[in-house]
């Protein structure tokens, strides 16, 4: 008959059980951080790839992509008194209105800057065309925008470089002349990617 554990023995037995289950539970913690993060750098870097290929179609005719923005003062505290002056042209993103300007077809009196920039923080989509743009380029960008009525502002911008331009918070295209395509695939990519999205749509 074998002989019952000693005291000392049954506490040092306590004692390896204890280590061997903090060990256990230290290997279970560092396995689940290792696949949160392995999923987290998994899902950015497939943003990325699908990002670069929707720049590469976007870039297929003769548009150009880029990320210029002004820089502000981060959400919350990035609203001023007075429409600031901005350095990007055509603007997508900086410090801005508390006021912004709802999605529709402006014409000639266009809204302030500031309340458009506050549009593009909110998940909207800007198409920017040259005042004297002719019948066929607003047609072209009404069609456009009648997919998405909730998300699009279309705004006539003196100074503008190209003949039309499409811009979301902290995205731009440029086009020498509208190309449906291109600017049908920036807005459905881009709508709704703002950081402060306040209606449904």
């Amino acid at each position: 008959m074998a002989a019952r554990p000693t005291r000392a023995q049954r506490i040092a037995a306590a004692e390896q059980a204890r280590r061997r289950r903090r060990r256990l539970g230290r290997a279970a913690v560092a396995t689940a951080v290792t696949l949160a993060v392995a999923a987290v750098s998994w899902v950015v870097i497939a943003n990325r790839r699908a990002e670069r290929r929707t720049v590469a179609q976007l870039e297929a005719g003769g548009c150009s992509f880029d990320r210029s923005t002004d820089t502000d003062r981060g959400q919350g505290r990035n609203h001023v008194s007075s429409s600031p002056t901005y350095r990007v042209n055509p603007p997508a993103g900086g410090d801005h209105l508390a006021a912004v300007a709802p999605p529709g077809e402006y014409g000639s009196r266009a809204p302030a800057d500031g309340q458009v920039v506050h549009a593009l923080e909110h998940g909207d989509v800007v198409l920017w065309h040259r005042p004297d743009a002719g019948e066929a380029t607003l047609s072209a960008l009404r069609a456009i925008a009648d997919r998405h009525p909730d998300d699009v502002l279309i705004v006539a911008r003196p100074g503008l470089v190209s003949e039309v331009a499409a811009t979301a918070w902290h995205r731009r295209l440029q086009c020498p002349s509208v190309e449906d395509r291109a600017l049908a695939l920036f807005v459905r990519s881009f709508r709704g990617q703002g950081p402060e999205r306040p209606r449904n749509g």
